[in-house]
């Protein structure tokens, strides 16, 4: 160990000292093992860091190494733990480069290198960003200008049961309240609330019409 063989002649062949921080090698310029705490890179040199897209491996004085991080990871700490992603892979929760983000985050980052996953909102399962949701938890409800909401707005009427994915749907065109598409309670644009709960120009034979005003 720390030397070289030099030679191919049937004479004069020597042993050569390999440089002063390798402990093992095939030749000056090609380092198998280093010591001194330093780390062996994959091109068979010894420095003292690791370069990007490589992680130290790996405690002792002689025998540390760079080992590669995954294929789209240029930053990262062990094989699974990824610091910073490329190839236009996003940085997930869990420190791996993936295509999409979990629920729960959105997609951050344009450029070939450095994409990230964001958390939504709180309140928010699903989201396009940290102000638009597409999903609604905590049994809140998802309203028309993407907000996650404990009740629906005029106009509109809850649409759910479960904690996850509640969400605020339109009334019927001539409703301003309603407790389903096909139950209206209030009426708009001049029309008249029927029996049945719909909304019309005039009322059914056995009522009189009620009212004088848009709604």
């Amino acid at each position: 160990d720390g030397y070289y063989k030099n030679g191919t002649g049937p004479t004069g062949r020597t042993c050569v000292p390999c440089a002063a921080n390798a402990s093992k090698c095939i030749s000056a310029s090609l380092i198998t093992e280093c010591k001194s705490a330093q780390y062996l890179s994959l091109q068979g040199t010894c420095a003292e860091a690791c370069a990007d897209g490589f992680f130290p491996s790996g405690k002792g004085e002689v025998g540390r190494e760079c080992k590669t991080c995954s294929e789209n990871c240029t930053l990262c700490t062990t094989k699974s733990i990824c610091q910073e992603c490329r190839n236009k892979k996003y940085l997930t929760p869990d420190f791996w480069c993936e295509d999409d983000c979990p629920d729960g985050y959105f997609k951050s980052g344009e450029t070939e290198i450095g994409r990230t996953c964001k958390p939504c909102s709180d309140d928010s399962s699903k989201c396009m960003d940290s102000d638009t949701s597409t999903e609604c938890r905590r049994s809140l409800y998802l309203t028309l200008d993407a907000k996650c909401q404990s009740e629906c707005e005029d106009g509109f009427y809850p649409r759910g049961a479960g904690a996850l994915g509640r969400s605020c749907s339109a009334c019927s065109a001539n409703c301003s309240l309603c407790t389903s598409a096909a139950v209206c309670v209030e009426c708009q644009n001049s029309k008249y609330l029927t029996p049945d709960f719909w909304c019309e120009d005039d009322c059914p034979d056995g009522y009189y019409k009620n009212g004088t005003g848009p709604t």
